[in-house]
């Protein structure tokens, strides 16, 4: 079903928050290299640590969300959250 709500769509951003299970990254970043959008990890994520390939991955977003221009360029088509909402403020800017 999440496959046909995104048929069409061509930029999109992939928001992990807090959460404990260690076993989601690998699917998050395996997901992320497969439609190729960027992944906001909140520090309580659990994605910045491991093994994974962590090309897509964003981790310092804090200092550059503050910025309404590059906000503007992360603003596709889709975002998909996993976990709970992000801890930091600046990632509640994306929904101005």
């Amino acid at each position: 079903m999440i496959l046909a709500k995104l048929s069409g769509k061509k930029r999109g951003l992939i928001v992990c928050g807090p959460q404990t299970d260690e076993q989601l990254a690998d699917a998050i970043f395996e997901l992320a290299e497969a439609w190729r959008v960027p992944v906001i990890a909140d520090p309580l994520s659990q994605l910045r640590t491991g093994q994974q390939e962590k090309i897509h991955m964003i981790d310092s977003y804090d200092a550059f969300l503050r910025d309404k221009e590059i906000r503007e360029m992360l603003t596709g088509d889709f975002i998909i959250r996993f976990g709970a909402m992000p801890v930091s403020k600046p990632y509640l800017f994306l929904f101005e």
